[in-house]
């Protein structure tokens, strides 16, 4: 679920009619444990939703990301929603969105406060541009692999880094500064208490690795496979796998080693470069890079 305003929702028109009163307006013009004014609604998605809102007293704009209902009866989820903010606020990294905030509102609901982000996540930056130059490929993602890096150090597992979770954020002075977003599937490696239970399949399917469709949890060289499908499609315009069903991309990933770009394209890419690619994509985490800084290196 996003945790930002991008661009394309700022230019979204002001809705009419009391706040009360608005479909869907759910907690927009109400105070949130007593120090968040909610002033309008950003995102929605299965989760929940996503509220800019600003604080009572120190007056600074923050985004509020409000578990459902429905979703917060499930114990599973509010140990998920928990360990992200805690992932969040634990690496205190310049490219991860910082968390402020923890708590419920007046209906028991959990929400995290965090930086509100101006700008736009990756997967919409491909949605407009359909591939991006190297350069432009290796400016975005070199500051992901270093946030991974330091979530990695931590004995931490992100399992869900794809575009939409990569926002490019847009500071004050007009430079950008990208962040990585989005921790509720982050797995401690060696926590017992494992909030997704093995033979269960967990982040999305066309960036995940091959040991995790297969339901097993992954280790560090599973965020550096899906840096790398990100990668190859930011480089490339397509996906290693793709199918009509999400089942359909598991069974390719597992069964077969992932096509070049080249091939996949019928576009000429340097070998160098889909070597690297093939190195990070291989289905043996033990084959691949050891670091996401590293294959970013090496992609270099």
């Amino acid at each position: 679920m996003p945790t930002t305003g991008s661009g394309r929702e700022a230019a979204l028109p002001p809705s009419s009619g009391p706040a009360s009163t608005r479909p869907g307006s759910g907690l927009v013009g109400r105070v949130v444990a007593g120090r968040y004014r909610i002033l309008r609604e950003m995102a929605r998605g299965g989760l929940g939703r996503v509220y800019e809102a600003r604080h009572v007293e120190l007056e600074r704009r923050v985004a509020i990301k409000v578990l459902s209902e429905e979703v917060a009866r499930n114990a599973e989820a509010i140990k998920r929603f928990q360990r992200e903010a805690q992932t969040a606020s634990q690496i205190g990294h310049p490219n991860i969105i910082d968390v402020h905030d923890l708590g419920r509102t007046d209906t028991g609901a959990p929400f995290l406060a965090m930086e509100l982000l101006d700008g736009e996540d990756l997967d919409d930056l491909l949605g407009a541009e359909s591939k991006l130059p190297p350069e432009r490929t290796l400016e975005i993602l070199r500051p992901v692999a270093s946030a991974l890096d330091a979530v990695h150090a931590r004995g931490i597992v992100h399992r869900d880094v794809k575009p939409a979770n990569i926002f490019l954020a847009q500071r004050v002075d007009g430079s950008e500064e990208v962040k990585l977003l989005d921790f509720g599937l982050a797995a401690f490696q060696e926590n017992s208490d494992r909030l997704t239970q093995l033979g269960s399949v967990v982040g999305t399917p066309h960036y995940m690795p091959p040991e995790a469709a297969e339901g097993e949890l992954s280790g560090p060289q599973g965020d550096v496979y899906s840096l790398a499908a990100v990668a190859y499609e930011c480089l490339c315009g397509k996906l290693p796998f793709d199918a009509e069903q999400s089942t359909g991309v598991l069974v390719k990933k597992v069964a077969r080693a992932a096509p070049t770009m080249s091939a996949r394209t019928g576009e000429a890419y340097p070998q160098a470069v889909e070597d690297v690619l093939a190195r990070a994509l291989d289905r043996s985490p033990t084959k691949r890079q050891e670091t996401c800084l590293g294959f970013i290196g090496a992609l270099a």
